[in-house]
């Protein structure tokens, strides 16, 4: 193997694991979100996290984007 060819491996191998975090980043940040737009949801309908569990209190997807 060329000098070349091993210092573009390690930059596939770094570029791959970049991507990796920016791909695992990104689900994390959406994850937040939904948690939040529902938490913003409940609170709007006047419900707190004590009684979250209740199905009154239970919202769907098709409630937070209509």
């Amino acid at each position: 193997m060329a000098v070349g060819e091993y210092n573009a491996t390690i930059l596939m191998k770094c570029y791959i694991e970049i991507v990796n975090f920016a791909l695992i980043s990104f689900i994390f940040v959406l994850k937040m979100h939904n948690e939040i737009l529902y938490n913003e949801a409940n609170k709007s309908r006047g419900c707190s996290d004590d009684n979250r569990q209740k199905s009154i209190c239970r919202i769907s997807q098709s409630q937070i984007y209509p």
